[in-house]
């Protein structure tokens, strides 16, 4: 897997693109820099492959509310970008090396306290996703990639809404359901996500966590 970009490459003429952090189902994690405003951030690149005009537009508005939402403990949503080509989302650098859910569980397995750090790692992402409630807004990302531990036990949740996003739009070219995911039945079915749906797939990620199936 790629994992430097092999030439710059800005967007505005103010966001820059360094290093990939991951590759996920429908897009890539890259760190970035606001040259403008001087400052580390998050980009976020849909694949190439799957950005059209139409998409770039759905997501956009979909994502309007998003934007500088000022939530603890959240990739912050600061600007979004479609250049005719790629699609782009901007988010606020949270200042601290992260490790993904997933690593961060297959570490906890011979760990000693592990059961006290997955129950307050549930706890920490449950009050985040009562501040989305609060406002009114679904986070309807979970899955193993898009929830971080940072180095001080402090958990940060990843961009907001992307997957529900890209299922509900690619839903008639999509054949099966990457398994790192946790969606609630209801979704599957209709692709309708709520409040309630949230608090149902934190249900199923909560077993995960505690089980580990």
């Amino acid at each position: 897997m790629e994992i430097k970009t092999t030439k710059e490459k800005r967007i505005r003429s103010r966001y820059i693109i360094s290093d990939k952090l991951f590759t996920e189902v429908f897009y890539s994690l890259y760190d970035g820099y606001d040259d403008q405003d001087k400052q580390a951030v998050y980009i976020l690149k849909f694949h190439s492959q799957l950005v059209t005009p139409s998409f770039a537009d759905v997501c956009i508005q979909s994502l309007q509310d998003y934007l500088f939402q000022p939530i603890d403990d959240i990739f912050q949503l600061l600007d979004m970008e479609f250049d005719g080509e790629d699609l782009f989302l901007i988010y606020k650098n949270n200042d601290c090396p992260l490790k993904s859910l997933d690593l961060y569980l297959k570490q906890l397995r011979d760990d000693p306290q592990s059961s006290e750090k997955r129950y307050a790692l549930l706890l920490k992402v449950s009050k985040t996703l009562l501040s989305f409630e609060k406002r009114n807004l679904v986070f309807g990302n979970f899955s193993l990639n898009n929830i971080f531990i940072s180095d001080d036990n402090r958990v940060v949740l990843g961009p907001a809404k992307i997957n529900v996003i890209c299922y509900e739009y690619f839903s008639t070219s999509i054949d099966s359901f990457h398994d790192a995911r946790f969606f609630p039945p209801e979704f599957l079915k209709s692709f309708l996500f709520s409040n309630t749906s949230d608090i149902y797939a934190f249900g199923i990620l909560a077993y995960y966590v505690v089980s580990y199936k």
